[in-house]
């Protein structure tokens, strides 16, 4: 119902009898109210609730001043309602009562379905507590994970910057050995060249040493021949104070053959020298040959003194 057509109906109540003002009021009052919760559902838009609510708050503000001018005039007029209509109001009253227990009197609506829904938002709001709860231990349960998985994260990057490290430390390990390894590379070939040249070298004072040992023989031959022949002219050889002197003949073997070559050129009698004078030529470079060469020269020496002796 709209305003106008509420206060249309509060104009024509107010022009009524003043002795019949009371229980018309009531009674129009009572319709509405009726009307309103006979026709309310949850499902009526909120401006229309609205609107109807307003009007039966106007109706019984009306009725209230309505009913106390009468009882302060003293006339006497709520004697002049309808028994059922008294009967219904008092009803209605008591439901009201009844449905609010804490002495609020709602003015509209569908009382019953009001406190199911009062119940049935309890039981939600039980629920949601419940849920909340539910939610707040889940809550500290992730938070604690959180903190356990960002306690692991720390030490996995601690780990991750140790390994960096280590990584870093064998790079430039393995780059100093790369380094190493070209340096000795690079060495090889010069060191190939000292080989190939060290061996050549070996090779030719091997072929060297051959070929003074070669003329040592030959020089020793041949000193034997002369030895033979100046014995077999002389006949007898004096003996010689540095004969068979061990240190003299280590010495003097350490001379080259050319050297020895030359001695026996200045010391080998010439023609025309004397016999003695050779002889003594010859033992002085006797003396300077190995002690085997002396031995074996005194014992030429001693066979040509005893052939001597014996002729």
């Amino acid at each position: 119902l709209s305003r106008s057509s509420l206060s249309g109906n509060f104009e024509t109540t107010s022009s009524m009898d003043r002795e019949c003002d009371a229980s018309q009021v009531l009674a129009a009052a009572l319709e509405q109210m009726d009307g309103i919760i006979s026709s309310a559902t949850l499902d009526i838009a909120a401006d229309e609730n609205c609107n109807g609510h307003s009007g039966v708050d106007k109706l019984l503000a009306e009725l209230r001043r309505a009913v106390e001018w009468s009882h302060s005039a003293g006339d006497g007029s709520v004697h002049c309602l309808d028994p059922a209509t008294a009967k219904f109001v008092h009803a209605w009253l008591d439901q009201v009562i009844k449905a609010v227990p804490n002495g609020t009197t709602p003015v509209s609506g569908d009382y019953g379905d009001l406190q199911d829904k009062m119940s049935h938002l309890e039981a939600e709001k039980e629920n949601l507590a419940l849920q909340v709860s539910v939610l707040s231990d889940q809550l500290e349960l992730q938070k604690d994970k959180i903190a356990e998985l960002e306690s692991s994260l720390l030490d996995k990057k601690l780990l991750l910057e140790r390994t960096e490290q280590l990584l870093k430390q064998e790079m430039m390990l393995k780059k100093k050995i790369e380094n190493d390894r070209l340096e000795l590379l690079s060495d090889v070939p010069a060191l190939k060249l000292k080989l190939v040249t060290a061996e050549r070298e070996k090779s030719e004072l091997e072929s060297k040493v051959k070929k003074l040992e070669t003329d040592v023989v030959l020089l020793r031959s041949h000193l034997a021949e002369r030895e033979a022949e100046l014995i077999t002219r002389c006949g007898r050889v004096p003996a010689s104070p540095h004969h068979g002197s061990v240190s003299s003949v280590a010495d003097s073997f350490r001379a080259t053959p050319t050297k020895l070559g030359a001695d026996w050129k200045e010391r080998s009698p010439g023609p025309g020298d004397s016999d003695r004078q050779a002889l003594s030529n010859v033992r002085q470079y006797s003396n300077s040959l190995p002690r085997s060469h002396g031995q074996q020269v005194r014992r030429s020496e001693e066979a040509a003194a005893a052939a001597a002796a014996a002729a």
